[in-house]
């Protein structure tokens, strides 16, 4: 498996590297560590400067940044990796990178709450609409943890592609974890037809189902999450309607702003 971690050399950025060094480790798989700049955020080139010039010199500050994690963060670890640079906006540049090199996970880190102005704080929220690979968000005082209590909250509606779980399937079957699907609503309604179809996908697997009454969905899942043992969240995007996106959007967002747990999003297509 390939890991892709934008960094921007904050404090939240290496949390998410730690985070994915820990992750990779456990499941063999190699880090692709991204830096992007724009040249725009470098010094405006003096009679004695050329962009070229910039260029470099931005080039080896980055790689100087890059040999500091080495010996900060990635030293000790047995794991696989590789460091990139490229000049361009930091979401082209992400999506460049997955391409390319045909990730299977995308891990950043998030500024969190009050702290959305951050360049890898924002990026994110950006890129949370831009990218169909699996997309984990870290927050800043996240620690690895092996996946042993998973909850996925469920919207219990249809998965049409249930495919786009195998993701969810295979962290299940390395940890050997436990699974807890989470249904929120505004009323006891609950669509016994979805639940047992969810339950086939996990068949084999040691999992349970809980439903609990909130009006808000966020609120009600990081109540719950409250005191427990979880692990890590999973939440499901879905492409929908125009109103639909902006709720997913809504709802998804705050999860990533106030949740203290990683947030692993799949995605619907």
């Amino acid at each position: 498996m390939k890991i892709l971690v934008p960094t921007d050399f904050s404090k939240n950025a290496e949390a998410a590297l730690r985070y994915a060094i820990g992750l990779a480790a456990d499941t063999h798989s190699s880090l692709i560590i991204l830096h992007s700049y724009r040249l725009l955020q470098t010094t405006v080139p003096t009679v004695d400067q050329s962009p070229f010039s910039i260029k470099n010199q931005w080039d080896k500050d980055t790689w100087e940044k890059f040999r500091k994690l080495e010996k900060t963060v990635i030293k000790g670890s047995k794991i696989k990796y590789s460091f990139e640079v490229d000049v361009g906006f930091a979401s082209d540049a992400i999506i460049s990178s997955a391409e390319s090199n045909k990730i299977d996970l995308l891990v950043m880190g998030s500024a969190g709450a009050g702290k959305i102005s951050q360049l890898l704080g924002s990026t994110t929220l950006k890129m949370m609409e831009k990218v169909k690979w699996p997309f984990m968000v870290i927050p800043t005082n996240a620690e690895y943890s092996r996946f042993d209590n998973i909850v996925f909250a469920y919207d219990n509606k249809l998965i049409k592609h249930p495919a786009n779980l195998n993701v969810l399937m295979d962290y299940i079957k390395t940890f050997n974890s436990k699974l807890e699907i989470l249904y929120v609503c505004s009323e006891n309604e609950v669509t016994d037809e979805n639940i047992l179809l969810l339950g086939e996908q996990f068949d084999g697997t040691d999992h349970t189902f809980t439903s609990i009454k909130s009006d808000s969905i966020p609120e009600g899942i990081l109540n719950h999450l409250k005191g427990t043992s979880t692990n890590v969240l999973v939440v499901f995007k879905r492409d929908h309607t125009l109103i639909e996106k902006v709720f997913n959007y809504s709802v998804t967002k705050k999860l990533i702003l106030h949740s203290e747990l990683p947030l692993l999003v799949l995605h619907e297509s």
